[in-house]
């Protein structure tokens, strides 16, 4: 058994929250690690979660990608890696296609596959004075968990160039700059306040859920019925402070 775990948690019923646990490893991906998260991304989405948070203990490291010694006894094959590969990017890439807004609380350094998997925010709120690294380059090889590509639709074909070529460190200022992350706040305020939005974007499920869907296919006449379709609806008008006819 690989060392590490991710474990789940419910602070609200549509609330999930998944913290990365391999201290000794600088909370790096172990294959026990992923195959716990594979699991709990289908629990998630099973449970219908409306948000889910996802951040690391002992955060000096958010996440520094996969964790060597599973990487050197077991990923050195082309077929290993093929169902890693796989493995990960449909289990990151449910919480998309569920509707599913995933918030991630980077308390530390994302490097590697952990800045791969900063990519699958749709918020990220990262600690003053960390940063996130694509270091594959460096390394010869590229994304392999559905990174590259999700760092494209996030930041543009140019700027991602840049980031995954240069393998350099993008410390938070500039990660703001260029979209890499959202919000920078101190260390001890990442978690709070990744909470606190979850928390928030948590009340309003069918209309966030509508919203989303939109956003992965958006179209003039789609916006149209995404309008009407929530206007003067029971969520609308209970906000509005009004009672919905019957």
């Amino acid at each position: 058994m690989s060392r590490g775990m991710v474990h789940l948690r419910w602070p609200k019923p549509n609330l999930a929250w998944l913290v990365l646990d391999n201290p000794e490893a600088s909370n790096a991906m172990s294959i026990n690690m992923m195959d716990q998260l594979v699991q709990h991304c289908h629990e998630i989405c099973s449970q219908s979660a409306d948000v889910v948070v996802i951040s690391a203990k002992q955060a000096k490291v958010f996440c520094a990608g996969g964790d060597l010694q599973d990487v050197r006894d077991h990923l050195c094959h082309k077929e290993a890696a093929e169902a890693m590969h796989e493995k990960m990017k449909a289990a990151l890439s449910s919480f998309r296609t569920e509707n599913i807004f995933c918030i991630v609380a980077q308390e530390g350094p994302a490097v590697g596959g952990g800045a791969e998997l900063t990519t699958y925010g749709d918020f990220v709120v990262a600690a003053e004075k960390s940063y996130i690294r694509f270091v594959h380059s460096r390394l010869g090889v590229s994304p392999g968990w559905g990174g590259a590509m999700r760092l494209i639709e996030k930041i543009g074909r140019h700027a991602a160039r840049q980031v995954l070529v240069g393998a350099r460190k993008y410390y938070t200022e500039e990660g703001l700059r260029i979209q890499l992350i959202d919000q920078v706040v101190p260390a001890r305020e990442v978690l709070p306040v990744a909470m606190e939005l979850a928390e928030r974007i948590a009340t309003f499920p069918i209309a966030k859920r509508k919203i989303m869907s939109f956003c992965q296919h958006p179209s003039q006449q789609r916006e149209k019925e995404l309008f009407l379709s929530l206007w003067g609806e029971e969520d609308h008008l209970k906000a509005m402070g009004f009672k919905k006819n019957t």
